[in-house]
């Protein structure tokens, strides 16, 4: 088939020698005819010093054409079922792992084309599927159909529409990926290698050290003012010193975090305990804040007294 060559399409020379040229001489020979004429066979990258020779699509004749199939006018049948939802993109934009920590631009794109995909995929196996059925011939076969279909529809999107999908280049993970889909929807795509990565950067020294920027301060500082704290911290601007132990904190212990990551932890119950603590020049307020002011116990006898 035809490829994308920069700006043209080409065509190699096995796809034209012997079917439609006897030999490659008989092809260099028409090439050299037309050399020097508007019209007739051209090349768009002479051959040799390890380098394909390559003829442009457009300069063939039509019958030649015709045969070969322009790639961009096929009739994808993934193409047919194929839109872009903007539904799905807001799905993946508000996403948020339990962290607090959404996802990166990147993957929102690489999920959404992924999801939008697969939704093409399941409407054509609907469609063949009920094909068959009306015409009474058998099932047998057709995730292999959807599998190929849909793996050969990454040429189609990456020309039509600049991107292609991320999905499994195997038949048996794509059909599980697809069945996955199918059951628990969008959210099925996304990988909890993004959630443990996080995980691993905010460990307990790195949530000391985070609790530890409030001490002394009267007034509650922002995540974005936490977030530039550490950031100066991190590069070698600012020192910061455990209040207990009065240790200095080596910045190379630290990872890089992003607002997102600060803003998230920071707002969990048990480090905005410590962070008033750290704060806390009234006890009494900092207590009713935070104290639980009942407890109860479980009944022990029937008719007992709760509270």
């Amino acid at each position: 088939m035809p490829i994308e060559w920069k700006d043209k399409i080409a065509v190699k020379v096995d796809e034209l020698v012997p079917t439609f040229f006897n030999s490659y001489e008989h092809l260099k020979k028409n090439i050299q005819r037309h050399k020097d004429s508007t019209l007739g066979i051209k090349k768009l990258q002479s051959g040799g010093n390890g380098r394909e020779l390559l003829i442009d699509f457009d300069s063939l004749s039509i019958d030649i054409k015709e045969k070969l199939g322009d790639p961009r006018k096929v009739i994808d049948w993934m193409d047919k079922f194929y839109r872009f939802s903007k539904d799905v993109e807001d799905f993946y934009l508000s996403y948020h792992f339990e962290s607090g920590k959404g996802l990166e631009s990147k993957h929102v794109k690489e999920y959404t084309v992924n999801a939008c995909t697969l939704k093409a995929a399941g409407m054509l196996k609907t469609a063949r599927t009920t094909e068959r059925l009306s015409k009474r011939g058998s099932l047998r076969g057709i995730p292999t159909t959807i599998w190929k279909d849909a793996m050969y529809f990454k040429k189609v999107q990456q020309m039509k529409y600049g991107y292609e999908h991320t999905l499994p280049a195997n038949e048996r993970r794509f059909l599980e990926a697809l069945r996955k889909f199918d059951t628990e929807g969008l959210e099925s795509l996304i990988s909890r290698k993004h959630e443990n990565k996080n995980a691993v950067k905010v460990t307990a020294d790195v949530i000391e050290l985070l609790n530890n920027l409030f001490a002394g301060r009267l007034v509650k500082p922002t995540a974005k003012m936490v977030f530039n704290e550490y950031m100066r911290f991190w590069v070698g601007q600012l020192e910061v010193i455990n209040n207990e132990t009065g240790e200095v904190y080596d910045r190379h212990n630290f990872p890089s975090l992003d607002d997102r990551t600060i803003l998230a932890y920071l707002s969990r119950w048990e480090n905005k305990i410590g962070t008033w603590n750290k704060r806390a020049g009234d006890r009494q307020r900092y207590q009713n804040q935070f104290k639980v002011t009942h407890r109860f116990t479980p009944a022990k006898m029937a008719g007992s007294i709760l509270s």
